[in-house]
């Protein structure tokens, strides 16, 4: 049977510089206007959701040293923000405005599960590609066949391990909850349960074709497209984990367990003298073997964090890309 392993891979960042006085003007604004009394309010508006802490220069150097296949990398951003270090020029970067992506009357928005419901309309965008924020990185070699197979199908890197109550229907936070959603309403549709299975929070393989077609199924449209408009995260949010649960269930996604291979995801919560990336041996090991890992800053997370991050992320990164200026 011929391999229907794709030939051109593109790669989907989302970025923002939360520092930016324009961006933080208009921000501020939108919340005034909601009275400050969105749902998990500190959830949806903490700055961790938007510092920038260089966390992309490191991701397109791990994207170059461990995935040179990438056929094209998109950087969706808003406010005409560009990083200051980014070479614009470089043929294979594309930076895509939300007013590319976005329907009229939509705009401005700082919510990061509307952008990921719209990146599938960047143009030029190809059928298979990689989506990530600017935290997640290749930690070491990976091809194509990583996250696809050869019969096209998305890989998705997951695990059993629940992080919400299954038999109370429950969430613990709005991450959750909105995961959960998703969960609850592929099953409504289909008859299939995904609720033993969580999210990678991590580099992420998509098929542009099964997005469309989850967004047009007329018991996901609305909700999508209420998310879509939803200015901050909300409770009422459908998270962007329906596309690989609506994959799994219509035969184009196919869970890939972790055996192994597991994409890591860490943060430190101010624990005294304990560097975020050191706090015992055994961790180290599996840090520096992961193929997928993610820097996910917190509002728990410190100044001394963040200086530590930038520390260990320069010296496992330290060769200059030449999407750098």
């Amino acid at each position: 049977m011929k391999s229907k392993m794709p030939k051109k891979i593109d790669m989907v960042y989302l970025w923002v510089d939360g520092s930016d006085p324009k961006w933080k003007r208009e921000k501020d604004k939108w919340l005034v206007k909601f009275g400050h009394k969105l749902p998990n309010s500190a959830q949806a508006t903490t700055d961790a959701r938007w510092r920038d802490n260089d966390e992309l220069l490191y991701a397109l150097r791990s994207l170059e040293q461990n995935a040179p296949w990438i056929n094209h990398i998109y950087i969706v951003t808003g406010f005409g923000q560009v990083p200051k270090w980014l070479d614009t020029k470089h043929p294979k970067i594309t930076m895509v405005p939300h007013e590319k992506i976005f329907p009229k009357g939509a705009l401005p928005t700082f919510n990061s599960e509307a952008i990921e419901h719209s990146v599938l309309n960047i143009p030029g965008l190809s059928e298979y590609f990689l989506y990530g924020n600017d935290d997640m990185m290749i930690g070491q070699p990976v091809a194509p066949d990583y996250f696809f197979d050869d019969m096209g199908r998305a890989l998705v890197r997951t695990n059993k391990k629940m992080f919400y109550k299954k038999s109370a229907g429950t969430a613990s936070n709005l991450y959750r909850h909105i995961v959960l959603s998703a969960t609850l309403k592929i099953k409504q549709i289909f008859g299939k349960d995904y609720t033993n299975l969580r999210p990678p929070h991590n580099i992420e393989p998509c098929l542009k074709s099964v997005i469309i077609s989850a967004q047009k199924h007329p018991e996901l449209h609305a909700q999508i497209k209420q998310t879509i408009n939803n200015k901050f995260r909300n409770d009422n949010d459908l998270s962007h984990w329906i596309y690989a649960l609506y994959g799994f269930a219509t035969g184009k996604y196919i869970p890939a367990y972790y055996r192994g291979m597991r994409p890591f995801m860490f943060w430190r919560k101010s624990t005294p003298n304990t560097p975020i990336l050191a706090r015992n041996a055994k961790q180290n090991k599996y840090i520096d073997s992961a193929k997928l890992f993610c820097i996910n800053d917190t509002q728990k997370s410190t100044n001394s964090d963040r200086r530590d991050n930038a520390e260990w992320l320069s010296k496992k990164f330290p060769k200059k890309s030449s999407f750098e200026k």
